[in-house]
């Protein structure tokens, strides 16, 4: 569980220019021409803000973080349950059975960079916020991902 105390809330709001940086940086390697990197920081941008926005109320939340785990963890499920469902229904287990096929490497950029090109906030934002280490967390995926 993720502890309030754990939490550094100045890099939970990052600053635009640094992000900005970054997600140039990151989508030049996919399009040269830089014409991605705008539009994913255009996007970005109206996210950031509005995260930026939620910070007194993300304080007040998190000084009550341990107090609502128990609800917190009623909407989550347990991975192998996760794993029975999609099973049962033949979704695809792997990133080798989705169609088209895509390589580890591909896997792993939209992992890493997901987040990065949409003005909706998900998990991957969250993850970024709060400074867990995603490298880390991407083999862990691996390791424990069947037929990754």
């Amino acid at each position: 569980m993720l502890r309030a105390a754990a939490l550094d809330m100045d890099n939970c709001f990052p600053p635009l220019e640094p992000a900005q940086t970054l997600i140039l940086e990151t989508f030049e390697v996919v399009d040269p021409s830089g014409k991605m990197g705008d539009e994913c920081w255009s996007e970005y941008r109206q996210k950031l803000e509005r995260w930026r926005l939620t910070a007194p109320k993300v304080g007040r939340v998190c000084a009550r973080l341990e107090r609502v785990e128990k609800e917190l963890r009623s909407y989550t499920r347990p991975a192998g349950m996760l794993f029975e469902i999609l099973q049962v229904i033949g979704a695809p287990l792997s990133f080798k059975e989705l169609e088209p096929h895509f390589t580890e490497e591909e896997v792993r950029y939209a992992f890493m960079n997901g987040p990065l090109m949409r003005k909706r906030l998900n998990l991957g934002d969250m993850l970024i916020f709060i400074g867990w280490d995603r490298d880390a967390l991407w083999q862990k995926i691996k390791t424990t991902a069947p037929g990754l």
